[in-house]
Formats: structure tokens, sequence, C-alpha cells
């Protein structure tokens, strides 16, 4: 273990106050299922108890979808691709080298029961620590999807760590060849487990192996600024895959879509196993329309769809919000985003005879040139007014805020806002009188719908420390939804091998 830089501006700010985010309708639906479910009062003894929970959230999840507020910063994300310690779906606990015992609104209580039926569970008592840092695998979950990890981190105080760390495994082949990556999924954070999901993007060999791998910790993130440890956790655990292989059905899918723009979108795989249904899909742009975009068009690209299942003489729609695990990668060398779905099969059950998707759109980032010159020491008394792109943004003052990752002193602008567009998307940066640039940061909240507004937000400017006559705002770039019908059917599969 050592310790390594404290975190720079642009480190705190880009992790703190612009944490890329999920769909809003997503987070709002989420948050509107949660509502009002009864807390299991009794305890657990021994293993796992099968619980209507998980299926309770998901039937309410397909039934919401009202408005609400959408939080600006690392604290709002009910995705993710590591997990932190704001229990939302409720705890689960490890009690022993055989079972895990949970209150049963846990995600993954289903998929557990169903591993433990089926031999896809391997239970674990492994654990690693450098200078006092510690890790432990209780469990691993797998199939031919995805695999997901059951830890316990803890400080050098013996409490569990605050902040749970970041991606801490590499899952490969025996040869060392990268076999999965991180997937986002439902969080299910309960203070002191995390959960971490690795979703298979290619050809499962029979035997993978979990690698750990140096991960920073922060030591303590109430401190300011913040330091980081670099943890080395040394593991290397081997599993066998021939049986979650062997329990699963993988179609070809052939589907195709192109939109005047030049957006391509290819149906690659329905794969089906005994936790669910997932599609895979690769997203390419033409020439014509990468000109129109920056280069990281594919960080927080959602596509935006609904499937139709047949029940009887009527259809049951689901929201893609009530998608369980989900996976993009950006392949370099082709251009082309791989992006794939998984729904739990409480949801879609793998034997359904008839799925339709429906996509109705994605959202994703543009280039802009949208801009506004102000005075911010006026604002409060002349508020400024910029409209771009259907967007209208009041800027209503300016302050100075301590930095929490120097101490130095910043300049922040509020406004508010009514955006036609996707605001979560959007990048800006700040001009000075000097012609100086600086990256800006956004704070705030949302109200999700159609329009969004906002009636508070924070236009962070790390590295400008007095507030200066003239200020140059430019939205560089610009959150859009793109609006199409797509429809196609997912082949039926039957004779599953479970």
């Amino acid at each position: 273990m050592k310790p390594i830089l404290k975190a720079s501006d642009e480190e705190y700010w880009g992790s703190k106050i612009y944490e890329e985010g999920p769909d809003p309708e997503f987070t709002s639906n989420v948050m509107k299922a949660l509502e009002n479910i009864e807390m299991d009062p009794r305890g657990l003894g021994g293993g796992l108890q099968k619980k209507a929970a998980f299926k309770q959230v998901l039937r309410r999840m397909v039934m919401t979808g009202a408005a609400a507020v959408i939080l600006m910063g690392g604290a709002y994300m009910v995705w993710q691709n590591s997990p932190d310690s704001t229990s939302m779906i409720g705890e689960h606990r490890y009690q022993g080298s055989d079972s895990l015992s949970t209150n049963g609104y846990w995600l993954w209580d289903e998929e557990y029961e169903r591993a433990r039926r089926f031999d896809l569970l391997q239970m674990q008592n492994v654990k690693v620590e450098d200078g006092g840092y510690s890790m432990e695998i209780m469990a691993v979950l797998k199939d031919r999807s995805h695999i997901v990890i059951i830890t316990k981190q803890f400080g050098p105080d013996g409490r569990s760590l605050k902040d749970s760390v970041r991606d801490p495994f590499l899952i490969t082949d025996t040869q060392g060849r990268q076999v999965a990556i991180p997937g986002r999924h439902l969080r299910n954070t309960d203070p002191g487990i995390q959960d971490y999901v690795y979703v298979f993007n290619g050809t499962v060999p029979d035997h993978i192996v979990i690698q750990g791998k140096a991960v920073e910790v922060v030591a303590d993130p109430e401190q300011q600024p913040q330091e980081r440890v670099l943890v080395n956790w040394p593991l290397e655990l081997t599993m066998d895959m021939t049986n979650a292989k062997s329990l699963s059905v993988s179609k070809p899918l052939e589907d195709t879509y192109s939109t005047q723009e030049g957006l391509n979108m290819d149906m690659k795989q329905l794969l089906v196993t005994p936790n669910g249904i997932r599609f895979d899909m690769s997203i390419s742009l033409a020439p014509q329309m990468l000109e129109q975009v920056p280069s990281n068009w594919h960080n927080g690209l959602e596509v935006l769809y609904h499937v139709k299942i047949k029940e009887g003489n009527r259809y049951k729609t689901i929201g893609s919000y009530i998608k369980k695990v989900e996976s993009q990668q950006m392949n370099t060398s082709s251009g082309t985003l791989e992006w794939s779905n998984e729904f739990d099969s409480t949801v879609i059950p793998p034997d359904s005879s008839h799925v339709r998707v429906v996509v109705d759109g994605l959202t994703m980032r543009f280039l802009n040139e949208g801009a506004i010159q102000l005075n911010p020491r006026e604002l409060d008394k002349n508020p400024a007014v910029m409209m771009d792109g259907g967007d209208t943004l009041t800027f209503t003052k300016s302050s100075l805020l301590k930095d929490p990752s120097t101490g130095e002193q910043i300049v922040a602008l509020y406004a508010k806002g009514r955006f036609m567009n996707q605001p979560l998307l959007d990048e800006w940066v700040a001009v000075d009188n000097n012609g100086q640039e600086y990256k800006v940061h956004i704070g705030g909240a949302y109200t999700q719908g159609e329009p969004v507004t906002s009636e508070y937000l924070e236009f962070a400017i790390p590295g400008l420390t007095n507030i200066p006559p003239s200020i140059t705002l430019k939205r560089t770039v610009i959150g859009k939804k793109r609006d199409f019908q797509w429809a196609f059917d997912l082949p039926a599969v039957s004779n599953l091998p479970w």
C-alpha cells in the first residue's frame, strides 16, 4: 500500500459534481417503485428464503411512470458501475461458508435461488489485505451472460469502507485474455456489502479467472482535500463455466435499422439463461453523422425502448428501465458501440413465445455552438438569459466557493432552466475576459418530464479564483433525443436445457 497524490481539481469535480448518470425516466420509475413497499420484519435464519419482493418491485416499476427530481452529482446514481453505501433495495449479510441471508429485498435474491438450484453458485472464503485495507469475497453467482461477485471491504479501523472501490477485478481466460467487462445494475447497496457484475462480451471459455487488481481507496471521504491510497489486493480465483454454458441458449439476430442522419443499429444475439433474457446490439455512425458529434458520443448514450409480451389475447408492456443488467463497450478499432440489456426471468420468462422489442429512439451527445457573454458581478441585478437549441437558461447570481480538492476559492454561477433537450449530457466551458478557458462542472437538480426544468443549477469553474468583469459560457456539447419507431420480434426458444 502506498499513498498517492491528493485528488486534483479535475478528479474531484469530475467525480463529485459531473458524474454521468442514467436515463432520468429510469431513475424516476425506480424511486417511485420503491415507495410504500412494506419491509419484512421477520429475521431469517440459515439460507436465503425465496421472496416475492423482487417481483413486487419489478411489477411496481412496470406500472409506474411519474415525474421525479434527478440530482446532479455522484449521489443521485441509481444505475451503478460500482456500489456505494447508500441503502436502497435492502440489506443482505454473509452468514457463513454455505449461506447468504437477506431480508428478501436484495436485487440478486431470485438469482441466488436459481444459482443454488442449478449449481451456478460458488461460495468463497477469500480475504486479501494491504496496509490494513481488506476485501473478502463471499460468493460468486454465474451464468452464461454474467457473473456477480459479492464482497465486503474494510478499512484499517475494521469498519466497512464508506466509499467502496470501483471495479476491483479483471475477468480473464486461463491465458490472461479479458472475457468480461463491468456491467451496470440496479443498485442494492447495503452498508458493508458490495456487489460487482461483469458481463461476458464474447465467447465464454470453459474456465475463467477472477483476478484482483490495484485500486484506489478514499482514506476518508469526509476529509477535504481527499487523500487516496493505492491498495494492491492480489488474488486469483478459477471458476468452472461448463455447467453455466450448458444451461443457455443463444440465437443470432439479424434485424437492422438506419436513420437518415446516419445512425446504424444492428441486433446481434439473443441469449437465454435461467436468470433472464439478454439481447445484444451494435451501434455505429456513418461519416456524415460523426461530423456532428464529439469523440465521446457514446458516453451516456441511452437506447429508449419497450418490450411487449403476449399473455393470452393481450400484450403486457415493459419499459426499458426494468432492465436488470446493462453493459456498453466502445470498440475503438471499428468505432462501434457494443450494447447489451438483460431482463430478469421474473419479468420476461425465458420460454416466452411472443416477445416484441419496440425501439422508440435514443439520447446522445451532439456538438453545439451555443454561447452567452455576461457580467457575473451584475447578475443579481440584471439576470442574463441564454436561449439555445430550444432550451432557456436564466443566470441569476455568482459567488465564490471553496474548492474541496485544493482549498482554493473558485467562481460559481447560478441559474434556472427549461430544457427541451437532455441537459445531463451537456458539456460547458467558460472563457474569462483574458481569453483563458476553463472546464465547467454542473451541479443541481432537474425534474423529469417534458420539458425538463430546474430551479437550481450551479456552474462551478475550478481554476477561476476571482469573479471577472466578463465571462463567456459556451455549451460545446448538447444532449439530444432522437425519436423513431423500429420494432422486431425475438425468436421463440423451446426445449430449454433446464
